[in-house]
C-alpha cells in the first residue's frame, strides 16, 4: 500500500533484545519467544554474531544456556 513503511529486524538482533529483557524482568515469555526464533530461522542465524554480541553485553551464560536447551 503506498505511503506505508515497515521495518524489520534480523533475527540476531531479537534475539539479544530478548536476552536484554529476560535479564532485566525475567519473563520466561522472552526465552520462549527465542527458542520459537531459534526453531523458525534456526538456519539462518549468524549464532557467531549473537555470541560475539552476547559476550560484550554480559550474557554469554545465558545465551549458552539456552543453545543448550535446544533440540
Amino acid at each position: 500500500m503506498p505511503g506505508l513503511a515497515a521495518s524489520f529486524s534480523p533475527p540476531e538482533e531479537l534475539i539479544l533484545k530478548k536476552l536484554l529483557y529476560y535479564r532485566d524482568g525475567g519473563s520466561e515469555k522472552h526465552l520462549r519467544d527465542i527458542k520459537a526464533v531459534l526453531e523458525i530461522s534456526g538456519a539462518e542465524i549468524d549464532v557467531d554474531r549473537v555470541e560475539r554480541r552476547a559476550e560484550g553485553l554480559g550474557l554469554q551464560e545465558l545465551w549458552a544456556s539456552i543453545r543448550g536447551q535446544e533440540s
